[in-house]
C-alpha cells in the first residue's frame, strides 16, 4: 500500500487549500463507472456478445456505467456556484468573472489539448484511419468546443469521450449569467423554477432535447448542482429528519437505481427521475455527510482526484490494448470475460491516467502556472 506521503504527491493542487475528500470520492465513483462501461463495450463487441437487458440488475448497473458522466455535471453546478453564492448569501467578495474564466481556461484547456493532438497524431501517422484534410476540420471543432453544432449528433471523431467536455465548457460560460438570473428571484420562485427544471426537462424527448450532447438536456443535472451549494450556504440540510441508517440505505438504494436506469425488468423507465436521484444523492453526501468513510477513503479519494487526466486517457488505452486481445478466456461467457478485461485494462488506464496527471493535468492545477512566479498553491483541495 501506498504511504500517505506517496499519496499526497498525487493531491489536486488548489490556491485555497481547502479539501473536501468526499467530492473526490464521488468523482472515484463517476469515473470508475465510465472506465467500466467502455470494457463492457468492447467485451460485447468482440468477446461475448449478448442482450445487455438480460443481465442481472447488478451486473446492468455496471454496463449502464456510462451515466457515470452526469454526476459530474451535478458536481460542476455545485462546485463552481459556491463562490457565486457566498457572495449572495454570506455577503462575501463577489468573484471576478476575468479570474473565474481564467481559471477555466488555464486549468482545463493544457491537458485537453494535449489530447487532442496526441489522438489526432495517432488517428493520422500511427493506424493512417485519416488524413490530416479529412481530420482537421473535427480537430477544430473540438478545439472551440462545437463538435456538437458542427457535427450534431456525432460524437467528437479525435477524442469521442469530448463530448461531455463540450456541455461542461458551455456551462461555465453560462454559469455566472444563469445565477444572475436565478438569484434575481424570491427563494420560493427560484427554487420551483430549478425542481421544476430538474422535473421536467427529462420528461421531454424531442428536438434539441433528444440530442444529450446539448447543454439543455443536461440543465437538469448542473441544476441538482446549483440546488445543494445553496443548501450548504445557507446552512440547510433537507433530509436532516431522516434516521442515519435509513440514509446511509437510501444513498446506497438511488446510487443503485440511478445507474440501474433503463432496465426493463423494472418495468419503468427511472431515467427521467436522474437529476432528482443526484440532488438527492449529493446532497446526502456533501451536506449530511453520508457514506463519508467509503468516499473520503485516501485511495478513494487520490483516484477520484485524477478523474480528469483518467476520463481524457482511459479510452485510448482501451483502444490500443484492445487491438492486440481478442481472446475469449471463458468461451461466451459475459460476466467471467468482463471480470477478465476489466483487470486488464483498467490497471494500465489507471496508471497511465496517473502519469498523465502528474505530468500534464497537475502542473497546469497551479495558480498563473505560465508564469515564473505566482506559483503558490497548496496540494490539497478540490478543483
Amino acid at each position: 500500500m501506498l504511504s500517505n506521503q506517496r499519496l499526497n504527491r498525487f493531491k489536486r493542487i488548489t490556491t485555497s487549500g481547502a479539501y473536501y475528500p468526499e467530492i473526490d470520492g464521488i468523482r472515484f465513483l463517476c469515473i470508475v463507472m465510465v472506465m467500466l462501461c467502455h470494457v463492457t463495450m468492447y467485451v460485447q463487441a468482440y468477446i461475448a456478445k449478448g442482450n445487455v437487458f438480460e443481465l442481472s440488475p447488478l451486473l446492468y448497473a455496471v454496463v449502464n456505467g456510462g451515466l457515470g458522466v452526469f454526476p459530474f455535471f451535478a458536481l460542476s453546478g455545485y462546485i463552481l456556484s459556491l463562490p457565486f453564492l457566498k457572495a449572495k448569501f454570506a455577503k462575501q467578495s463577489p468573484p471576478s468573472l476575468k479570474k473565474y474564466f481564467l481559471r477555466r481556461l488555464t486549468r482545463l484547456e493544457p491537458p485537453y489539448i494535449i489530447s487532442l493532438m496526441l489522438s489526432f497524431a495517432v488517428l493520422v501517422w500511427a493506424l493512417n484511419k485519416f488524413t490530416v484534410n479529412d481530420l482537421l476540420p473535427h480537430f477544430a471543432a473540438s478545439l472551440f468546443y462545437v463538435h456538437h453544432i458542427f457535427f450534431p449528433y456525432t460524437n467528437p471523431v479525435v477524442l469521442p469521450i469530448a463530448w461531455t467536455l463540450e456541455i461542461e465548457m458551455m456551462f461555465y460560460i453560462s454559469l455566472p449569467f444563469l445565477l444572475y438570473v436565478l438569484y434575481k428571484l424570491p427563494t420560493l420562485y427560484r427554487r420551483l423554477i430549478i425542481f421544476s427544471v430538474m422535473i421536467i426537462v427529462p420528461l421531454f424527448d424531442a428536438g434539441i432535447l433528444s440530442n444529450y450532447r446539448f447543454l439543455p438536456v443536461n440543465i437538469p443535472y448542473f441544476m441538482a448542482g446549483i440546488m445543494v451549494a445553496e443548501h450548504v450556504v445557507t446552512n440547510e440540510n433537507p433530509f436532516a429528519f431522516i434516521p442515519k441508517k435509513i440514509k446511509s440505505l437510501l444513498l446506497a438504494g438511488l446510487l443503485f437505481l440511478f445507474f440501474l436506469s433503463g432496465y426493463r425488468a423494472l418495468g419503468f423507465n427511472s431515467a427521467q427521475f436522474n437529476p432528482i436521484k443526484l440532488y438527492v444523492i449529493l446532497a446526502l453526501i456533501v451536506i449530511d455527510k453520508t457514506g463519508y468513510r467509503f468516499f473520503a477513503n485516501r485511495y478513494i479519494a487520490t483516484i477520484g482526484g485524477m478523474c480528469y487526466s483518467l476520463y481524457l486517457t482511459h479510452y485510448a488505452v482501451i483502444s490500443a490494448i484492445g487491438r492486440f486481445i481478442h481472446y475469449p478466456f471463458f468461451g461466451g461467457h459475459f460476466t467471467l470475460n468482463l471480470l477478465v478485461y476489466s483487470f486488464i485494462f483498467l490497471v494500465p488506464a489507471l496508471v497511465v491516467g496517473a502519469i498523465f496527471y502528474l505530468l500534464i493535468e497537475q502542473p497546469a492545477m497551479r495558480k498563473n502556472w505560465w508564469k515564473k512566479t505566482g506559483n503558490k498553491a497548496v496540494t490539497t483541495g478540490v478543483k
